[in-house]
């Protein structure tokens, strides 16, 4: 591909993924990734789907109001590197966050293969 083909390929997957998440429904969520999807999401280390379906079910049973932004800032032949800003209430505390985000993106097809996330969250 060439390099503005790619670069349309990957906005495309992006927005794909940010739509997918934005509906906070782990269906949805869960179809952006493989069955054999490595994800290493600050110190966590999780391998495979139903891992982290666990991990992101128990993860944003406590968010609402979620909006995710994706923003590419680098990318090669699979992977993609992303700029990402999330912003979401906690309905535990009713705290209202923001989480700045960068991350490494390894697809296979659309799917994420590989998901390597270091982020941080603070009250907005």
């Amino acid at each position: 591909m060439f390099e503005k083909d790619l670069e349309k390929h990957y906005q495309s997957i992006l927005k794909d993924i940010v739509n997918a998440f934005n509906t906070m429904e782990l269906s949805a969520i869960m179809a952006c990734f493989t069955d054999d999807v490595v994800v290493q999401y600050n110190e966590l280390s999780v391998n495979g789907a139903d891992n982290l379906r666990a991990f992101l079910q128990a993860r944003y049973a406590d968010l609402t109001d979620y909006t995710l932004e994706k923003k590419l800032r680098v990318f090669s032949a699979h992977v993609a590197g992303v700029e990402v800003v999330a912003r979401y209430t906690r309905k535990s505390s009713g705290e209202r966050m923001i989480a700045r985000v960068h991350e490494f993106l390894e697809f296979e097809g659309r799917q994420i293969k590989r998901w390597d996330y270091v982020g941080h969250a603070t009250v907005a």
